[in-house]
């Protein structure tokens, strides 16, 4: 049996479509997961609905305690000996779970990871994930795999002792790391998840909670991996740790007044280890654009604050605009 963890907040225009996607997986020997975490609107309501239809679906209504604590009591009850995650506003092909638990007996690989789609309101961008079986955690750290835990079979054996931290945002970057340092990995080409895009997720966040997280979750990977990387795990590394600082000084001024002030240990800390780990303008290989972002945090001033935000809009319109180009280019194909 495979369980499928599905952690719910207020998506019930998205819900939907998530677990039907689950329920017309071509594998059958499920057991599906809701958590509830609290929502406010219908979503609670729709995973009853769907408990009643079908035997293999189990939903549970906690408090709001964060997507890490509705993982974990998903973790906590699930009896399969593969567990995989789906986000309630994305959704799965059929073959999904079927093509990844295949993978995963005939390779002997604790964990199979698939490519996705990134899916936006006018289009998407493919992201593949194509690789042998290879030292997991390096090639976590060198970025061949990613660190979301939703496009992957995990053996649940992998879970043992670690659970997602609970009150953190990028619980992913926080986890899978320690997951991976003793597992095997397959990437495989075949695209079966569709991740919804969407401008209030977490992810795209800019508040001092996200910032400082961020930080956190990458600091915590550096201090936990060094000794245990490659070269080119440890190159990944650092340039991983350089953009939540990066981040960091493109954001900082547009947070309120106030969060700023209790920020500042952060900033200190993270110009520390700027200082202590990077060349004047970071690794070489780098873009223009880090280079510069890396190079500002060495200064904590509210000039290199302002360079940075200014930075960071000119590239973010760049980056609009090629993904725009993109996507046409994909219909004009189609």
């Amino acid at each position: 049996m495979i369980s499928v963890i599905v952690p719910v907040y207020n998506v019930e225009n998205y819900l939907a479509q998530c677990l039907d996607s689950v329920l017309a997986q071509t594998y059958k020997d499920l057991e599906i997961l809701l958590i509830d975490d609290g929502s406010t609107d219908r979503s609670g309501s729709i995973c009853d609905a769907y408990q009643a239809k079908d035997e293999r679906i189990r939903a549970f209504h906690t408090a709001n305690r964060g997507l890490s604590a509705a993982r974990n009591v998903g973790l906590n009850c699930a009896q399969g000996e593969y567990v995989a995650f789906v986000d309630s506003d994305d959704w799965i092909e059929p073959e999904m779970i079927e093509t990844l638990y295949q993978k995963a007996v005939v390779s002997g690989a604790d964990v199979v990871e698939c490519s996705y789609m990134k899916e936006y309101r006018s289009g998407f961008i493919r992201y593949e994930m194509r690789f042998d079986e290879e030292n997991a955690l390096n090639g976590l750290l060198s970025g061949k795999i990613s660190n979301i835990v939703w496009n992957k079979l995990w053996k649940s054996d992998c879970f043992t002792n670690i659970r997602f931290p609970e009150g953190m945002l990028f619980e992913d970057t926080a986890t899978t790391y320690r997951v991976l340092v003793n597992a095997s990995v397959i990437g495989i080409p075949d695209c079966l998840y569709h991740y919804r895009f969407r401008d209030s997720s977490i992810s795209q966040q800019h508040t001092i909670k996200c910032l400082a997280d961020f930080w956190i979750a990458h600091r915590e990977r550096y201090a936990f991996c060094k000794d245990l990387a490659d070269s080119e795990g440890l190159l990944g590394m650092r340039k991983a740790c350089a953009m939540p600082v990066i981040r960091t000084w493109r954001w900082y001024l547009s947070c309120p007044r106030r969060e700023r002030k209790d920020f500042i240990p952060y900033i200190l800390e993270m110009q520390a280890f700027v200082r202590r780990h990077y060349d004047l303008f970071g690794d070489k290989g780098w873009s223009v654009r880090l280079k510069i972002g890396i190079f500002l945090a060495r200064y904590r001033s509210w000039l290199s604050f302002l360079a940075a935000y200014c930075i960071g809009r000119i590239h973010g319109a760049i980056k609009y605009l090629w993904l725009k180009s993109r996507m046409e280019k994909r219909r004009n194909d189609a």
